[in-house]
């Protein structure tokens, strides 16, 4: 009697570590390529079909496509926060253009902390605190402006309008960083219209510090942005609520 017929063989292409999305973390993979043998007596003869390979977890044994290798949190949050940086410097540096002031990075890495609670990389900062092209600024603002909610588009213009005098250069500029983020017209002008401040004793006005940092409401339910007098740093504290 002859025996004769065909079975599947995964053949291992690699192995290596990614980041299972069952196990939400770091996991060794295997990268197999299944194809189907003619065999003959059980040995195998030729290959009668190629199968798609696919990445199998050697923890959870969970199989996923190929592309699963190419997704990677960490590096896509740096990317991200990288991005990040460098939209909230451009945006900084805006501002202090349209005032004729001197850009003060650390004002940018103080408001990109409020935002993230994390450390901006120095790289990133650099890359938006010159300004060669103010038009193509812009354009990366609207870029880059769906990494923010809602909220921290409006805590990001609200924080760099409260920051100095707002002439009418001022007043166009952040008109137009309103409009690349992506904000109501009428809410970037309501944020305008309430950006005078001046020191008094009012009750909420200030931190409790002595009046030495002034608070600015931020939209964020955990965040407040307040800038500090003598560092004139953007810095971030929590409340509750």
């Amino acid at each position: 009697m002859i025996i004769w017929g065909s079975y599947v063989i995964k053949k291992l292409v690699r192995e290596g570590a990614f980041h299972c999305p069952n196990c939400q973390t770091q996991k060794r993979y295997a990268l197999l390529q299944p194809r189907k043998w003619g065999h003959l007596y059980w040995i195998p003869l030729f290959v009668m079909k190629e199968f798609d390979s696919y990445v199998e977890c050697k923890t959870c044994d969970k199989a996923y496509v190929e592309a699963v290798l190419e997704h990677d949190p960490a590096r896509d949050r740096q990317l991200l926060e990288g991005n990040l940086a460098t939209m909230v410097t451009q945006i900084v540096a805006l501002m202090a253009n349209a005032r004729d002031e001197p850009l003060a990075v650390q004002r940018a890495a103080g408001l990109f902390r409020a935002l993230t609670r994390a450390e901006p990389s120095a790289e990133a900062i650099m890359a938006g605190s010159v300004i060669v092209d103010r038009d193509a600024a812009l354009q990366n603002i609207a870029r880059h402006a769906d990494i923010l909610t809602d909220g921290g588009k409006e805590g990001v213009l609200r924080g760099v309008i409260a920051d100095g005098p707002m002439g009418s250069a001022a007043i166009a500029t952040a008109t137009q960083i309103g409009a690349g983020l992506g904000l109501n017209p009428e809410r970037v002008r309501g944020l305008l219209a309430t950006s005078e401040w001046t020191p008094d004793t009012t009750e909420g006005s200030w931190n409790g510090n002595g009046g030495r940092d002034k608070v600015v409401p931020c939209p964020h339910p955990i965040l407040t942005l307040r800038r500090s007098a003598s560092t004139n740093v953007w810095i971030s504290s929590t409340r509750s609520g």
